[in-house]
């Protein structure tokens, strides 16, 4: 069975990065909002620093992790952004982190 966990973003803060234990893994996961663009940025490493990826947009239904699967180092389950609010918007500095807005999560393979 899939669990559900909801990442430790922290709304309104621009320049975000905390580590999170995925399927019995650590990871550092870094959030940029780019204002000239109105985009959250995503980079994803290894706890230890060896970056996984770096700097792509977040975005709304999508598996940010599905294009690297193939890699052992990537955990098997789903990252994903969701919109709390079923209204299929993307994530703003406003929203990402509101109980009514979007949050960051991972489903457990």
């Amino acid at each position: 069975m899939s669990d559900v966990l909801t990442l430790p973003v922290r709304l309104g803060v621009a320049a975000q990065r905390f580590s999170v234990v995925l399927d019995g893994r650590r990871y550092r996961i870094d959030l940029d909002w780019i204002g000239r663009t109105n985009r959250w940025s995503i980079s994803f490493a290894l706890d230890g620093g060896t970056v996984v990826w770096g700097s792509r947009t977040l975005a709304t239904r999508s598996d940010l992790l599905k294009q690297h699967r193939h890699r052992e180092d990537i955990p098997p389950g789903v990252l994903a952004c969701i919109d709390l609010a079923g209204l299929d918007r993307e994530p703003t500095i406003e929203t990402l982190g509101r109980d009514d807005g979007h949050a960051l999560i991972y489903i457990t393979a």
